[in-house]
């Protein structure tokens, strides 16, 4: 709870930043080869939480080296509440940082920011850029603000559940009835009563690799609108927020052993991939998982299924945007900063660059390109123990291959502020230390509406 007011009273402070974003000149918006623009200095500010070389340390080293004359100056943060108290000080002085990197674990509220004028709006920009193709892009739409556009998204991934054809059948279920969330749900549920059924079943078996975040992990996975901050509204479904938390709450004991994050383990136990009715995977664009199980469920002679996650509203697949940038308002390199992250979001950066920073699933079509790359050298065949001495190849089909990277997905910025809010009043309910799930409620509609309104 410390804690939690602590970012409370940061977020605050930033609030309170009148914008200074005046209107942009002609003279302004333009796009040039990057050879040409890219000429000056910058400040860039990014959480590495103490691991130099990778993620933005790396991705920046990167540029730095190809683009000489472009001085970037980072200023680099082990942790997020670091990051917002010295970037909030540097903000209310009219000062701060050129341009942010950040991520999915943000503390800084998108929607409150950007209509604050903290963030520039960058849509003169984007529609100037005669490289740019809005339908070339995965996850602008997520930061975007009635139609103005305040993020530039880097890096994306989505949810997904892996089956098989024979645990469908078991549950008198097929593919076509998992289209949309309430089919997902269903689905989960009728996982639920068989496994009271049979012992041996486990329902449902999720690898949360990122934060392990189970009472606001359906809100994301779903996409469920929980803020309408146009009308300073709480508009949560009760009811359909009620079943996921009651799914995690039923299964909770047969994954506290994955909750350690032992993915490959997991993974290499037949015992468990044999009897779990469906896999979860929180952060899945890559397909690792899916390779993984797809191999060693083929060897046991089951046929794998892979059903990404839906939105609540509109039946799209439900994506989260990892890596974003955001520009300063209060800065005098607004162009090079944006042309910077235009930098950022075409390198074709390297396999090995790509798979070390975790942006699997970059946004632009350059990296789609590089990703398509890694993920035919990836499904090469190559032995993996399964069991005792079997051996297989993980070898994925590449019509399997191509849907995962030409899925459409709608893409959403998560609001780490909500997550803490939802751990902090949901958490017991879903965890079994109360069974008082209306009293959970209210305290979190409590909490979420002022959060809204502060």
């Amino acid at each position: 709870m410390i804690h939690f007011k602590k970012n409370l009273l940061i977020i605050i402070g930033i609030i309170t930043i009148l914008s200074s974003c005046g209107q942009l000149t002609n003279q302004e918006i333009y796009s040039r080869p990057a050879e040409e623009f890219a000429h000056g200095e910058l400040t860039v500010a990014y959480v590495n939480y103490g691991n130099t070389n990778i993620g933005y340390d790396a991705i920046l080293t990167e540029v730095g080296s190809t683009y000489r004359s472009l001085t970037i100056n980072p200023q680099i943060y082990a942790t997020n509440d670091e990051f917002v108290t010295d970037v909030t000080t540097q903000l209310n002085a009219g000062n701060g940082p050129d341009l942010f990197l950040l991520n999915r674990t943000s503390p800084l509220s998108f929607q409150k920011i950007a209509r604050n004028g903290t963030y520039t709006d960058l849509t003169p920009y984007v529609e100037a850029d005669s490289r740019f193709s809005a339908n070339d892009f995965e996850g602008l739409t997520a930061g975007q603000i009635d139609g103005k556009q305040y993020l530039l998204p880097i890096a994306f991934s989505a949810s997904a559940l892996h089956t098989t054809e024979e645990n469908l059948k078991k549950l008198n279920l097929t593919s076509a009835d998992l289209s949309d969330a309430e089919g997902i749900l269903s689905a989960l549920e009728a996982a639920v009563n068989y496994a009271e059924k049979e012992s041996s079943a486990i329902p449902l078996f999720p690898i949360l690799s990122g934060r392990q975040n189970l009472a606001s992990f359906w809100v994301e996975a779903f996409n469920l609108p929980v803020l309408d901050y146009e009308n300073k509204e709480v508009v949560l479904d009760k009811e359909f927020y009620k079943r996921t938390a009651d799914i995690f709450r039923q299964t909770l004991n047969s994954f506290n052993k994955l909750l350690s994050g032992q993915d490959d383990s997991i993974l290499a136990d037949p015992e468990i991939l044999q009897n779990a009715l469906f896999m979860l995977v929180k952060y899945d664009k890559s397909g690792y998982v899916y390779y993984e199980y797809y191999s060693r469920l083929t060897a046991l002679e089951q046929t794998p299924v892979r059903v990404p996650m839906h939105s609540y509203q509109d039946a799209q697949t439900v994506g989260f945007l990892d890596y974003y940038a955001a520009i300063n308002s209060h800065s005098k390199n607004r162009l090079l900063s944006y042309e910077t992250a235009r930098i950022i979001m075409d390198y074709p950066w390297d396999n090995a660059l790509l798979y070390s920073n975790a942006l699997f699933g970059l946004a632009s079509p350059a990296n789609k390109s590089t990703f398509q790359q890694t993920l035919s050298l990836q499904s090469r065949p190559r032995d993996i123990a399964l069991g005792n001495d079997t051996n297989i190849a993980l070898k994925v089909p590449a019509d399997a291959q191509d849907k995962l990277l030409n899925e459409k997905v709608s893409t959403q910025v998560i609001d780490d502020n909500c997550a803490q809010i939802f751990t902090e009043t949901m958490d017991d309910y879903i965890r079994g230390n109360t069974d008082d799930f209306d009293g959970c409620w209210e305290n979190l509609m409590n909490r979420l509406t002022l959060y809204l309104t502060e």
